[in-house]
């Protein structure tokens, strides 16, 4: 636990660490986490980052490798995120600006209504599987680096933020949503190369909530 009902804290790790049981922070006063360069296993069950001031997780990754584990990312940023364990993403989003790895037989479900943004230039590589009703959405270049193994049955959005968009050819479970909620026309390209396979195994919908068009 970070801080207390009537004081902040700061934690700082200057090695790697575990963390056994459960992560959460108190709001009694200004609350900072530091996480640079450093690896943080976590097996206990919540690693809950609301009320969290102030978060610096550059160059760190965050590994959950237990069972029936919660992330409640509270609106925060990740840098890397390794799911080695069955892990949800509920009660509010989480952002990931470097590297989402779901291991091999792993699960990561994103629950109704949240969301895991993929920031532009991150990677997303799934061994194991993506899946829930929430949506995993892939920020301008994230969508290129959307990788093509494992199993991906979650709502995708691909999002022009400032980009075209390349989507590559997998097998999409789940609704996939192609959005531009900008001014500017973009471009959403199937594939990275001629005759690719692309499957829609659910709803396709190419998106414009702004002046800009998509163009599939």
């Amino acid at each position: 636990q970070l801080g207390t009902a009537s004081a902040g804290g700061s934690l700082t790790l200057a090695d790697a660490a575990n963390i056994d049981g459960n992560f959460s922070v108190l709001n009694g006063g200004s609350t900072t986490l530091t996480l640079t360069n450093q690896t943080l296993p976590f097996s206990g069950t919540d690693f809950n980052l609301t009320n969290l001031d102030t978060f610096t997780a550059t160059g760190s990754t965050v590994v959950f490798d237990g069972t029936s584990q919660n992330l409640i990312g509270a609106s925060q940023t990740l840098n890397n995120l390794t799911i080695s364990g069955t892990v949800t993403a509920g009660t509010s989003d989480v952002s990931v600006s470097g590297t989402l790895t779901v291991d091999a037989t792993k699960q990561l479900t994103i629950d109704t209504s949240r969301t895991l943004t993929m920031s532009a230039g991150s990677t997303t590589t799934i061994n194991g599987t993506i899946t829930g009703s929430g949506t995993l959405t892939l920020v301008d270049t994230a969508g290129a680096n959307l990788g093509t193994g494992g199993t991906l049955s979650s709502v995708v959005r691909f999002n022009a933020a400032t980009a075209n968009v390349t989507v590559p050819a997998r097998t999409y479970g789940g609704q996939v949503e192609f959005y531009n909620n900008t001014a500017t026309n973009y471009t959403f390209t199937l594939g990275t190369a001629a005759s690719q396979t692309l499957t829609f195994s659910s709803s396709f919908n190419p998106r414009a909530d702004s002046t800009g068009n998509v163009t599939v």
